[in-house]
This record gives structure tokens, sequence and C-alpha cells, in this order.
């Protein structure tokens, strides 16, 4: 059900044109990639009215460090989320049928409903995903872009090449470094690894390995062969990487449409995020009226 949605491009043009980008000719990006956010609302059903407070519970979850703060990050949304999910359960409507809170409500496997406690844990990673994680990825190549301004008016000329450009983007500049716990003691590449402690993959470095690709610094949205592990790989394999690829695809396309030729400020400075989820702080934008 996740990729029928991904795949209703009709839909995501229809909220993208709803949800006006261009509001200044100087504006801070990733406010101006909050249309992807609102969408991701839209979509999972979640009410628009409380914008900030969502985005302020994404925002948190990953700028924390320290266990005890992470854990009352995850147990502030989960509990919104249930909240949510319960009062939906309560009150269905055919205004709200089609979301992706009404669809896990109403799906079955193997003739049963989704179990309550795992109903809200896929609405705490769509949750997380689309109020950050894709914006950061996001964020990263609209700052490539806005030094290229060759490549720019290709994007405007030839608008299939913004798969290509969606694809370079997620491979140059991954943002999730993914957690795995060791589950017995072993050694590996000169390393002991005991039971119980944590590992950190850092996914974006395969975007980066010359063994699998070519140049990888350069941004060459043409490469032949592109290797990644944006979304990780095999049963790890990020639920909504279709998704997420349909939302970057179309939102790539209506900022070429309404923004025209772009860059960044000079002297700006940037800062980033480091962590689970790596993130520019703020970006901020220049273009011609």
């Amino acid at each position: 059900w996740l990729d029928a949605i991904a795949s209703d491009e009709p839909m995501f043009e229809r909220f993208m044109r709803d949800v006006p980008i261009v509001a200044h000719r100087l504006c801070e990006s990733r406010d101006g990639l909050a249309t992807q956010e609102t969408e991701v609302m839209r979509l999972m059903g979640l009410p628009m009215s409380r914008f900030d407070e969502f985005r302020h519970l994404a925002e948190r979850y990953f700028e924390v460090y320290e266990s005890d703060d992470l854990i009352a990050a995850a147990q502030a949304i989960y509990v919104m989320l249930a909240e949510l999910i319960e009062e939906r359960s309560q009150n269905r409507n055919s205004a709200n049928a089609e979301d992706l809170m009404s669809r896990l409500l109403d799906a079955r496997i193997n003739g049963d409903p989704v179990v309550r406690e795992n109903v809200i844990s896929m609405c705490f990673l769509l949750f997380l995903g689309g109020l950050d994680t894709v914006t950061n990825a996001m964020s990263f190549a609209i700052r490539y872009l806005a030094g290229d301004k060759a490549l720019q008016s290709r994007l405007r000329s030839e608008p299939y090449a913004i798969n290509k450009f969606m694809e370079e983007g997620l491979r140059l500049y991954g943002v999730v470094n993914a957690t795995r716990l060791v589950v017995k003691d072993c050694d590996r590449f000169g390393v002991r690894f005991r039971r119980g402690e944590m590992v950190m993959n850092a996914l974006p470095i395969a975007g980066w390995d010359d063994r699998k690709n070519s140049d990888p610094a350069k941004f060459d949205i043409d490469r032949s062969n592109r290797s990644l592990l944006t979304f990780s790989i095999g049963p790890h394999l990020c639920l909504g990487h279709v998704l997420a690829r349909a939302e970057m695809r179309i939102l790539y396309a209506e900022w070429m449409k309404q923004v025209g030729e772009f860059s960044i400020p000079e002297g700006y400075q940037p800062a980033y995020r480091a962590g689970l989820v790596m993130s520019l702080e703020s970006l901020p934008l220049r273009w011609k009226p």
C-alpha cells in the first residue's frame, strides 16, 4: 500500500501546487523545503495546524546525544502518535479514509488487523523520515545545485534528467548513519566486537567508495554506474525509500519550475548537525524575481 501511494504522482503534484514553495527572493531553504514536510503530514493524516509542534519534535529527536534525552524525545513522539491514532480509530470518515494512518488501521495481515503497537511504530518511522530525513538529504543537494548554474539550466530544459540528479544527490549526500547491536563476540577488520556493544554504520561513505563509483567526489548525473547504500540494503532496506524518492523527484521538479536560477548569498558559512541523521542547520538562497 505504501508503494501504491508513492506511485500516485498526480496526487503528489497536486499537493505541491497547493503549497507554494516561493515566498521571498531570499529564503531559508529548510523552511522552503518544509513544503515536503507538510505533504508528508497530509499523507499521514496529521493535523496541519500542529506543524510547528511536529517539526520541533522531529528536530529535537535528532539533536540530542545523551541516552536519557533520546529516550525522552522518542517517548514524546510516541505518545503524541498514539493519541492521534486512537482519535483516528474512533473518528473515521470519508475525508480521512485514504491517508496512511487510516490505511494502517484498515490493513489486515492473514485476516487480522495490524497490532496497534506496530501501527504506532510504523507511523513513528514515517514521522521522523518525512519531517526530517528527506528534507536534510534534499538540503545538501540543493546546496550543490545552487553553485552549478549549468546544471540548473539543464534541469530546467531537460526535466527528465531530474531523476538522475536526485539519485546522484542521494549517492553523494547520504545523511543517515544506521546503528546495529552486536549480538555475539567476534573479530572483524582487525577490530574486536563484543556482545551488547553498539556499532554505527556510516552508510553515506558507500557512495564515496572509488571501487564502486569512479571519481566519487564529482557530482555527475550522467555516470554510467552508481552505487549507494543511502537507504541501506537487504532486510534493512528503508521501507519508505519509494515514497522518499517520489517526494524528492516531484519537489525538485516543482522547485525548478517555480524558482528559476538561484544561488547562495556571499558570506554564507554552513553549520552542520552530526549524529544519526546529518543535516545543514541553515541554507539561505537567493534568486531572481
